[in-house]
């Protein structure tokens, strides 16, 4: 074949190639599109999950402290545009019963004691109801459980400057470890607190009206609350009051040292040998019970009609006063500081 022959062939076929190739790219991208498109509109397919039903109909979560009005109009508008399922199924923890001990007095003066009460001139503790006693002073107030030796403390610093009068501010660690130290003299800093993460707010307190606000700059804060959650459930946990925990030291900032001015340990522990599997009721069914407004309102700016949801997901409520199970609860957060519960598991396994 000359050169002219092959000129005459290449230009005789090279639009013929042009077209195939155009038409074999179309086709693949027509391919690719019609995969991406089923991709996304293919419908997740449902596991065969093994539920463990192994408690009767379980106690709804209850929370001390909620808000009373609930009569809100709800509006969603987070990312994904609707209300969002967690998940198929999830565990339920049991909390055992407890029971007082013979020898809860020995502990009870101990802990007393601990935080420089004269044991020997209080031992005519109160009884403030039929498992709660007091350890009372001119500035000082302890309060425990003696089925749990769950405990509330305080200490009046009204009036008192040189309790704030530090002109330093100590490291995090520093601070985590001076209240990981006093719960453990008073022997309530559980593994599973040890575990779990710490949080510290900064805090500027009044001495003389008591006023307590929370800062977010560190240089004005005289004060620090240390938040403990637990670690030994291995899911997300919130608190009833949800932006603290109700596990908690607060110190001030003193020329000297830390002082403690708040504590407080409401916790609980959990069966390792009896955990159930329940099913989890759908986002839509959780966004209904929260717009028929039977959600547990934890916090609510009052003077509004109307709440934005922006976030919603599902975490286990950790609670602040005896409840059978720790279970699993949807959160819903909106704005102006609005949170709420709405429990999680289906509501045939729950009772009324």
């Amino acid at each position: 074949m000359t050169l002219t022959d092959l000129s005459y062939y290449i230009r005789k076929y090279t639009p013929l190639a042009i077209i195939v190739f155009l038409i074999l790219t179309i086709f693949y991208f027509m391919l690719r599109l019609l995969f991406i498109y089923s991709s996304l509109h293919k419908k997740p397919i449902k596991k065969n999950i093994r539920y463990k039903i192994i408690f009767s109909k379980l106690e709804r979560p209850k929370v001390k402290d909620r808000v009373e009005k609930t009569n809100f109009k709800y509006i969603l508008d987070n990312i994904e545009g609707k209300p969002v399922t967690a998940t198929q199924a999830a565990e339920v923890f049991l909390v055992p019963p407890i029971r007082t001990k013979l020898s809860f007095r020995e502990k009870l003066y101990s802990m007393a004691t601990t935080l420089g009460f004269d044991v020997d001139l209080t031992k005519k503790f109160n009884y403030i109801n039929s498992t709660t006693v007091e350890f009372k002073t001119n500035n000082k107030d302890l309060k425990v459980d003696v089925q749990t030796f769950n405990f509330s403390y305080t200490f009046d610093y009204k009036g008192n400057e040189d309790l704030f009068s530090a002109d330093y501010l100590p490291s995090e660690d520093k601070i985590k470890n001076k209240a990981i130290d006093f719960l453990s003299s008073l022997n309530k800093y559980p593994e599973a607190l040890s575990k779990g993460e710490k949080k510290i707010i900064h805090l500027h307190i009044d001495p003389q009206s008591n006023a307590i606000k929370v800062v977010d700059r560190v240089l004005d804060a005289n004060a620090v609350e240390v938040d403990f959650y637990r670690g030994d459930i291995p899911h997300k946990i919130v608190s009833p009051k949800y932006f603290t925990s109700q596990n908690y030291v607060v110190f001030s900032f003193s020329s000297n040292s830390l002082f403690p001015i708040k504590a407080q340990v409401k916790f609980f522990p959990i069966s390792t040998s009896e955990v159930g599997i329940y099913p989890i009721k759908t986002g839509n069914d959780a966004w209904k019970t929260l717009t028929e407004n039977k959600a547990i309102v934890v916090a609510a700016p009052l003077d509004r009609k109307t709440i934005v949801i922006e976030d919603m997901f599902m975490a286990y409520l950790d609670p602040d006063l005896y409840q059978r199970y720790i279970q699993p609860v949807y959160v819903f957060i909106g704005r102006e500081n609005f949170v709420a519960f709405v429990p999680a598991v289906v509501d045939n396994y729950l009772a009324n």
